[in-house]
C-alpha cells in the first residue's frame, strides 16, 4: 500500500519513531486502531523492527520503537527514490543513549514538520546528524590567551523552510542535560567563529543561518542562554525546551528565547 511505503520512508528518515509518532506523521490521530494494525502488520512481515526503551515500570509501559527492517530496506532500496540510499544490520544495534537523543530529535522534527501542513511552508531539505558527520567543516578558534585549535562544526541537523519571505536555513543542536558548561561555551564560540569566517555561506548557499538548541527544560535553556551571552554570542543563536513546543507554536518566535534580547 502506497501508505507503506509512507511508513518505511519516514522510520528510514528519521532513524527511529515511536507509535505515537509515526501515527501523527502517517495516520494522524483519527485513526490510531489503523496505524497500530498496519505498524503491526509491517513489523510481523520483516519490513519494520521494535525496540522499546527502558524507562522506569518496565516494558509494559515502554513506547513502542520503530527502525527499518531488512524488508524494508529491500523495498525502499527499489523504489529509487532516494539517490545514496544506505542500510545496514548494525543500523538496529542502538543504545539507550542514542535512542533518547535521537527520539528528542525525531520529536522536535514531528514538531516542525506538523506545522509546515498546517501553514502551507515547504520543507526543502532535512538533513540529520549521519549525513553532516559524513562530510563537515571546522573551523579555527583563537583563545583569549592566543592560542588556536581545530573545531568541528557538526550539528545535530540542518533543515531550510520555505517561507513567505523566502528560504530560512537552521541547524539543530539538541541539548540533553549532559554537556558540561565548559563545552557548550566552546560550540558557542566554534559557531560564533564559524560565522566570522563566512565559511557557512559557501557550505549552505545562504548569508542566514540561526542555530536552534533545543533542550529539555527551561532551567537548562535559560542556563545555556547565559552562556552563550557570556561567550559573546549574538541573535544568531535561539533557544528553547522541548515540552514547550508544539506544532501550533514552534513556527513563531515567541516560543524562541534569542540571545542577547530579554525574554
Amino acid at each position: 500500500m502506497p501508505r507503506d511505503i509512507e511508513v518505511l520512508k519516514a522510520v528510514y528518515e528519521y532513524r527511529v519513531l515511536t507509535h505515537s509518532q509515526l501515527t501523527q506523521l502517517i495516520f494522524s490521530n483519527n485513526h490510531p486502531s489503523i496505524a497500530t494494525k498496519r505498524l503491526y502488520t509491517l513489523f510481523h512481515n520483516g519490513y519494520l523492527e521494535r525496540l522499546f526503551l527502558p524507562v522506569r515500570g518496565g516494558v509494559a509501559v515502554s513506547p513502542t520503537l520503530y527502525l527499518l527492517g531488512k524488508k524494508g530496506a529491500d523495498e525502499l532500496s527499489l523504489c529509487g527514490e532516494y539517490l545514496n540510499f544506505y542500510w545496514a544490520k548494525d543500523h538496529l544495534k542502538v543504545g539507550t543513549l542514542f535512542l533518547s537523543h535521537s527520539l528528542a530529535i525525531s520529536e522536535f522534527r514531528l514538531k516542525i514538520t506538523l506545522a509546515c501542513r498546517m501553514a502551507g511552508i515547504s520543507i526543502l531539505e532535512w538533513q540529520g546528524e549521519g549525513a553532516l558527520k559524513k562530510d563537515y567543516d571546522r573551523v579555527t578558534v583563537t583563545s583569549s590567551s592566543g592560542v588556536s585549535r581545530q573545531f568541528p562544526i557538526i550539528p545535530d541537523g540542518y533543515f531550510v523552510l520555505q517561507t513567505t519571505k523566502g528560504k530560512r536555513h537552521f541547524v539543530l543542536e539538541l541539548d540533553r542535560g549532559t554537556m558540561e558548561g565548559k563545552r557548550f561555551k566552546a560550540k558557542v564560540e566554534g559557531y560564533t567563529a564559524y560565522f566570522e569566517s563566512g565559511a557557512y555561506k559557501e557550505r549552505y548557499g545562504t548569508k542566514s543561518l540561526r542555530v536552534l538548541t533545543v533542550t529539555e527544560t527551561q532551567r537548562r535553556m535559560k542556563n545555556l542562554k547565559v552562556i552563550t551571552e557570556r561567550a559573546g554570542g549574538k541573535s544568531r543563536f535561539w533557544f528553547a525546551s522541548l515540552d514547550t513546543l508544539t506544532a501550533e507554536n514552534i513556527l513563531t518566535n515567541a516560543v524562541w528565547s534569542i540571545a542577547q534580547r530579554p525574554d
